[in-house]
């Protein structure tokens, strides 16, 4: 849904268009690392809490995007 907002909508040059892409890719980025473990060759990875944090913050990020995105798209 995100990939059809940002590829088939007018950017106009907006900074909420920028700053909701923004927010989900790095949101995105920090769920899928939030385990922190390197695929097992890098060590202990986190512990639960931490990696929970993590995933939670990122997952408000992606949330705070797709407001902003699906905000600019309603205008």
């Amino acid at each position: 849904m995100v990939m059809v907002v940002l590829f088939n909508y007018n950017w106009g040059g907006t900074m909420k268009t920028f700053l909701g892409t923004f927010l989900f890719c790095v949101g995105m980025i920090a769920v899928m690392g939030s385990g922190g473990d390197c695929d097992g060759t890098c060590g202990a990875g986190h512990d639960v809490v931490t990696m929970l944090m993590i995933s939670g913050a990122g997952l408000m990020s992606m949330i705070l995007g797709i407001i902003l995105l699906m905000k600019r798209i309603t205008e």
